[in-house]
């Protein structure tokens, strides 16, 4: 059933139509956007998805010209363009989660990831990944926690700068879910982790014209295994990580 979404602001608007979602792997995203004030480049984008096919990058200004613009999506990493990806850092969000005086799970974030993967899914036992976050970006809902969670205690932002996964190749389970096995290191110590990824999906940046793919992923490691053990065990051992993961290609 065709609809008309309006969303209307004191600075932008937005005209989105959409269909009826198909069972397919393709989906196209119709975008009609128009910002004359807006916080953020993204901010007065609405998208909903229908089979159909990609147009690639606009050549205009997509942030105000309000022609129709399509994007498509394949849901199966088959459909990955091989080469190398660098870490979208702005679409990228690193969490972490560990319990909190046993009762609640406290959740933290780490900004500005970076990074490339080289992919191909013909060959994903070529695979190969280099990730990093900045420790000292190291966030949560308080200053103080922050300051806390830097300083030699936690962290040690001065001494160890970041924390890195590298590795090559990873296992298929199957079309959508595989495990990738890297050196986790944290703390000046590195160990073997297995992360779960599920892919999320491929596509064509509609702003750049390049192929960009995402991915979530999650391990569970213990912090006092890398040397962490503040406070424990009043603040859990176990630290579950959860990524969301965007790839732009280099």
């Amino acid at each position: 059933m065709l609809s008309l979404i309006k969303w209307s602001t004191k600075s932008y608007w937005s005209h989105v139509l959409s269909t009826e979602t198909n069972t397919r792997s393709t989906q196209t995203i119709v975008w009609l956007t128009r910002s004359t004030n807006c916080c953020s480049k993204y901010r007065d984008r609405l998208a909903v998805g229908n089979l159909g096919q990609a147009t690639g990058a606009r050549k205009d200004n997509p942030l105000t010209d309000i022609s129709p613009q399509t994007l498509s999506i394949e849901s199966t990493q088959r459909k990955i363009a091989a080469g190398r990806y660098l870490v979208d850092s702005i679409h990228t969000r690193v969490l972490f989660k560990v319990r909190h005086f046993g009762v609640s799970d406290y959740w933290g974030e780490f900004l500005e990831p970076e990074g490339w993967l080289d992919i191909d899914p013909a060959s994903p036992e070529k695979t190969s990944l280099q990730v990093s976050v900045p420790t000292a970006r190291v966030r949560t809902n308080s200053a103080h926690l922050d300051d806390e969670l830097r300083s030699a205690e936690w962290f040690d932002a001065d001494q160890f700068a970041s924390i890195t996964l590298t590795g090559r190749g990873i296992k298929v389970v199957n079309g959508e879910r595989a495990v990738f096995e890297g050196d986790f290191s944290l703390h000046g110590v590195t160990k073997r982790v297995g992360f779960n990824v599920d892919f999320v999906g491929a596509g064509v940046n509609p702003f750049k014209g390049t192929p960009t793919i995402g991915f979530e992923a999650s391990a569970t490691i213990s912090r006092t295994e890398f040397g962490v053990s503040a406070k424990y065990p009043i603040v859990g051992d176990k630290v579950s990580i959860i990524v969301s993961a965007a790839f732009d290609f280099a």
